[in-house]
């Protein structure tokens, strides 16, 4: 089924030095075969575009790999995103640190 998806997530950024934004509202938009798109505002500020796949492996575990507008002097940059249930985990690169983002997801 094709699914439009509202809501907003909650971040805390794990093992970096600066302060981020921790308030992403969004909307995405999933297709049957599980290709995923959609805009959110961002930990710096900026609205992101984004476009890639989420694997299912269950009904409350997935996988997102996307390619995401927004952040600093990069054009496109990849990134990944653990999801379970509503919790989700990513990797989050802060010039030469690197650290993690934890959050909830509330959809609408």
């Amino acid at each position: 089924m094709t699914s439009l998806i509202c809501g907003i997530a909650l971040s805390a950024h794990i093992g970096l030095a600066n302060k981020y934004n921790s308030i992403h509202p969004y909307c995405q938009y999933e297709t049957p075969k599980q290709y995923i798109a959609g805009a959110y505002y961002n930990s710096v500020d900026n609205i992101s575009l984004f476009a890639g796949y989420k694997w299912k492996f269950n009904d409350e575990t997935s996988l997102d790999i996307v390619a995401v507008t927004g952040y600093y002097e990069y054009d496109v940059v990849p990134s990944v995103r653990l999801n379970y249930k509503n919790f989700f985990v990513m990797p989050a690169v802060e010039e030469d640190e690197v650290g993690f983002v934890v959050g909830l997801d509330y959809k609408f």
